[in-house]
C-alpha cells in the first residue's frame, strides 16, 4: 500500500515537473522570441515612416527577415536568460526581462549583435527604468483588459476559449 502511494506521488511530481517544463518552452518561445519578433517587425515600420517610407505588412516583415540572424543573436541569448531568471526566483526574470525590452530595436536600428545588443539595451533601459516598468504594467494591463472583454464576448464553444481562460 505504502509503495502504491509513493508511486503516486512520483506520478504527480513527474507531472507537476513536465507541466512547468512545458509552460517554460512555450513562455521561451511566446514572450522570447515571437514578442520580440513582432517588436522587431513594428520598429521597422516605424523606421519605415520615419524615412518617408510607404511599406506594407509583407514588406515590413521582408525587411525584418533579412535581419534575422543578427536579431536571433541577441534575442536568443536574452530569451534564455530571462527563462533561467524566471526559473530561478520569478523576480530576475521579471527584471531580465524588462532589461532587455529593447533588444530589437537595439538590434535592428543601432546594428548591434549578441552580447552588445543586450548590453545596450540594459543601459537604455537602466537610464529610465522606472518609465520603462510603468509602460510594461500599462501593457500588462491592457492585455489583462483585453483577455477578459474578449473572454466576454467569444462563445465558449469557440475552440480556443480554453487557451484564453488559462491566461486570466
Amino acid at each position: 500500500r505504502s509503495m502504491m502511494a509513493a508511486s503516486a506521488a512520483m506520478g504527480s511530481f513527474t507531472l507537476l515537473i513536465l507541466g512547468a517544463l512545458g509552460t517554460l518552452v512555450t513562455a521561451f518561445f511566446l514572450y522570447g522570441i515571437a514578442m520580440p519578433l513582432t517588436n522587431g517587425a513594428l520598429t521597422v515600420a516605424v523606421a519605415d515612416r520615419v524615412l518617408g517610407g510607404n511599406a506594407g505588412w509583407r514588406e515590413v516583415w521582408m525587411l525584418l527577415f533579412h535581419r534575422l540572424g543578427p536579431l536571433l543573436t541577441a534575442v536568443i541569448p536574452a530569451a534564455a536568460l530571462v527563462a533561467f531568471g524566471f526559473v530561478m526566483l520569478f523576480v530576475p526574470g521579471l527584471v531580465l526581462g524588462l532589461l532587455f525590452a529593447f533588444v530589437a530595436p537595439v538590434v535592428l536600428i543601432e546594428g548591434l549583435r549578441g552580447r552588445a545588443a543586450l548590453q545596450r539595451s540594459a543601459q537604455l533601459v537602466s537610464s529610465d527604468w522606472l518609465r520603462v516598468a510603468l509602460m510594461s504594467i500599462v501593457g500588462a494591463a491592457l492585455r489583462a483588459a483585453a483577455v477578459i472583454i474578449a473572454g466576454s464576448f467569444i462563445p465558449s464553444s469557440a475552440l480556443f476559449v480554453s487557451s484564453l481562460e488559462r491566461t486570466r
